[in-house]
């Protein structure tokens, strides 16, 4: 599941809605993820608390 988690990947969250991923820090479930939300900006989240799903 880890694999899709990528720079340039679109993901859905439950709060901040669609985002991109802009960076990828570490590896596996813990990995910190740096993705772009419109209208809330940058955020860092931690990949197994974020709650997100990549778009298809």
């Amino acid at each position: 599941m880890g694999g899709s988690f990528r720079s340039g990947a679109t993901v859905n969250h439950p709060k901040y809605g669609r985002g991109t991923i802009l960076r990828r820090e570490g590896d596996g479930e813990d990995a910190k993820l740096t993705i772009s939300f419109p209208g809330y900006g940058l955020k860092k989240i931690v990949e197994k608390y974020a709650g997100i799903k990549v778009d298809e």
